[in-house]
């Protein structure tokens, strides 16, 4: 919408259901991240804050080839959590 377009009804109905929809997607992802235990979750947190399989390995004390599979397992976990 540009400045100086009306607004109709129709378009704040549109825009809070993607409001909506986008709250429903972070209530879900917080469920998924739940199921996984916390060494998991530590992990996928600094996964998903930019820190690199090394970066992490480093910060928790585990080999960087653990790492990247403890990632893949989180990320399947929560694939399967997101997915149902």
């Amino acid at each position: 919408m540009k400045v100086g377009e009306n607004l109709f009804f129709g378009d704040t109905i549109e825009n809070g259901e993607d409001q909506i929809s986008d709250m429903l997607s972070i209530v879900a992802i917080q469920s998924a991240l739940e199921t996984l235990d916390p060494d998991e979750k530590e992990i996928i947190d600094m996964y998903f804050h930019g820190k690199t399989q090394a970066e992490i390995g480093k910060a928790v004390g585990l080999h960087q080839a653990v790492v990247s599979r403890r990632i893949r397992r989180a990320r399947n976990k929560l694939k399967i959590q997101l997915a149902s």
